[in-house]
């Protein structure tokens, strides 16, 4: 009797069934990426409209000031960078095994046959006998039946999407109907969240109207600023602000007529900013830069 010899053969076996097997695979994992970050960046669109609306109420609350906005803003945009960024991580954190597991999950096959071949390619180390290469090709073939019956529409993650999609669309038809009933106020809160580098009044009813908006005045002269106010009743004083670097400067306003008041900027010898306040509403920031005086 002679005994059986297992041929070792050089190389990679020619298998090209082990080709497509992986080309599959990779295809596959392509499309589950895919959908779970879609799913991740729909739950970050959701939560940024859910902080978005949050900033908002405390704004109109609390009437933030101008730096305040700018470090929210610049928060608003970190995190939501980060949020994307960890997404992009996460998805590169799937492998080709963990897409062998899903196949086989959705296949229903106990034998898990995508992950066993996938595996069996793994172990092939440099040498390989005829057996070896009988059981690669065997397992391959299974396996690839079994990944060919299943469509990217079942690799790609349905159920998770369609959950995620359902709460962004639910979060934005909440906050799209606020936005329609309360749009005068909504579109001052807009413009302060994604402008925070401009002067942008708080929200208020209150409408002021500065004569002049941007006085003439020499250098060291004095010039009356009046502030006609509208759109409510004026329950509290007028108060005058000035502005000199990041200090700001308030002065009780003295009443010229029926809702409207004056005040006078004195010895103005440097560019000043200055508004009008009524509790939290005022006038955008103004600015009057003084002239020189005509020696000739």
């Amino acid at each position: 009797m002679h005994a059986e010899v297992n041929t070792v053969v050089k190389g990679p076996p020619p298998l090209p069934n082990v080709k497509r097997f992986q080309n599959r695979i990779t295809s596959l994992l392509r499309t589950w990426r895919r959908g779970i970050f879609a799913c991740g960046i729909l739950r970050t669109l959701t939560y940024l409209l859910i902080a978005i609306a949050i900033y908002g109420l405390i704004d109109y609350f609390l009437a933030t000031g101008n730096t305040t906005r700018k470090i929210s803003g610049l928060i608003l945009i970190i995190v939501s960078s980060a949020l994307v960024l960890r997404e992009l991580i996460r998805i590169f954190r799937y492998r080709a095994s963990d897409l062998a597991r899903r196949a086989d999950a959705l296949s229903g096959s106990k034998r898990n046959p995508a992950l066993s071949a996938l595996e069996l390619i793994r172990e092939q180390k440099g040498d390989h006998t005829d057996l070896q290469s009988f059981l690669v090709k065997r397992s391959v073939d299974e396996a690839g039946e079994s990944l060919n019956s299943l469509t990217r529409k079942e690799i790609f993650p349905r159920i998770a999407f369609k959950k995620q999609s359902l709460r962004f669309l639910a979060t934005a038809v909440i906050l799209g109907i606020a936005l329609y009933f309360l749009w005068p106020v909504a579109s001052v809160l807009l413009a302060r969240i994604t402008q925070p580098w401009k002067d942008i009044p708080p929200y208020s009813p209150l409408q002021f109207v500065v004569d002049p908006a941007s006085p003439e005045i020499f250098y060291g002269e004095d010039a009356t600023v009046n502030v006609e106010i509208s759109g409510g009743d004026v329950t509290q004083p007028v108060r005058f602000l000035t502005r000199d670097g990041d200090a700001i400067y308030e002065t009780v306003c003295f009443q010229d007529g029926p809702n409207r008041f004056a005040q006078k900027l004195e010895r103005v010898v440097k560019p000043t900013e200055f508004a009008f306040a009524h509790g939290r509403a005022r006038s955008c920031l103004l600015y009057t830069s003084p002239s020189p005086r005509d020696r000739g």
